[in-house]
């Protein structure tokens, strides 16, 4: 059997009712492993100790609302260059796509929001999947060319050896780096044949987004380093490093528990404050939980009553 066979016979298996529940066993059985490790690591830590590093300075809770509402934000100002909508009815349609992207699976949000342009905003089929499609590749090779940027400038500037911490041998980050600089340039090249959007604002598009990560990268350091002071900026940047190669993993449920897992094993090898690491990571995936489950509930009652009130309107 040949590769391609292969692949096609998961594809197929995988759209089965069997292979579909034995995905959803799949990423369940990964999250209770997640969640176990997570708890081993916490009561070797001592629970009291961790209590007592949660955040409590008010501003690390603002930067988590910039921080969480910054990807949408900067979503609506990229799609309005392809659509016309207002920029209330973009903000909730653009966090719903980051919910269902964070806590269901990842591109679940560009499906929602193929199927919201063309319900919406009355769009043909090739005028709402156009933009989604472009975007999603403008966003991920600039989120790739970023991290292996950052890596590449932490290696040559920076006295902790982040290669090797992360079992990363240089020449496949040089190996990577050069494969993306070859299908960045071949997508530049063949624009016309892969993107459905002019050059001026393709490129707008990936100043945008290059934006976008530097400013949500720069508020994630600084909400750190604002409860844990004494930590040194170079390892708030090996953290950051984890947490964008942690989100960059396709498919992977629940990024955020694994890189709180992740940073709390990082900073037993760090020689720095376990208790507080973990604090300020908990903290934060509690507080995307349950700010996510708040707004979709939130949208959730919001086109209920809508609906009701169009149905009694017609009635």
């Amino acid at each position: 059997m040949s590769i391609s066979q292969f692949i096609e016979k998961v594809n197929e298996f995988k759209n089965t009712k069997v292979g579909q529940r034995t995905q959803r066993l799949l990423r369940t059985l990964f999250l209770l492993g997640i969640l176990s490790y997570l708890f081993y690591n916490l009561h070797k830590i001592g629970w009291q100790e961790v209590w007592e590093n949660l955040p409590v300075n008010p501003i690390f809770y603002i930067l988590f609302f910039l921080i969480h509402f910054s990807t949408p934000f900067w979503e609506v100002i990229i799609y309005k260059q392809f659509w016309d909508f207002s920029f209330k009815e973009g903000f909730k349609a653009f966090i719903t796509k980051k919910i269902l992207n964070t806590e269901v699976v990842g591109y679940s949000g560009e499906v929602y929001l193929f199927s919201w342009a063309k319900k919406h905003l009355n769009l043909e089929n090739k005028e709402a999947f156009g933009p989604v499609k472009d975007n999603s590749i403008l966003s991920s090779i600039v989120s790739n060319v970023t991290i292996i940027f950052i890596l590449i400038i932490y290696t040559f500037t920076s006295d902790v050896d982040i290669i090797h911490a992360l079992n990363i041998k240089e020449i496949y980050l040089y190996a990577v780096a050069g494969i993306l600089a070859i299908i960045v340039a071949s997508l530049l090249f063949f624009r016309k044949n892969v993107f459905s959007i002019d050059t001026p604002t393709l490129l707008k598009v990936i100043g945008i987004h290059e934006m976008r990560l530097l400013i949500v990268y720069g508020l994630e350091i600084l909400q750190w380093m604002i409860i844990l002071p004494l930590i040194p900026l170079k390892i708030w940047g090996i953290l950051l490093i984890i947490k964008i190669l942690t989100s960059r993993v396709p498919m992977l449920p629940n990024n955020d528990l694994v890189f709180a897992s992740l940073g709390i094993e990082v900073s037993k090898l760090l020689n720095i404050s376990t208790a507080g690491i973990a604090g300020v990571l908990l903290t934060n995936s509690a507080l995307k939980k349950l700010t996510n489950f708040s707004l979709y509930l939130i949208f959730y009652m919001n086109n209920k009553i809508d609906k009701t009130a169009d149905d009694t309107i017609v009635s």
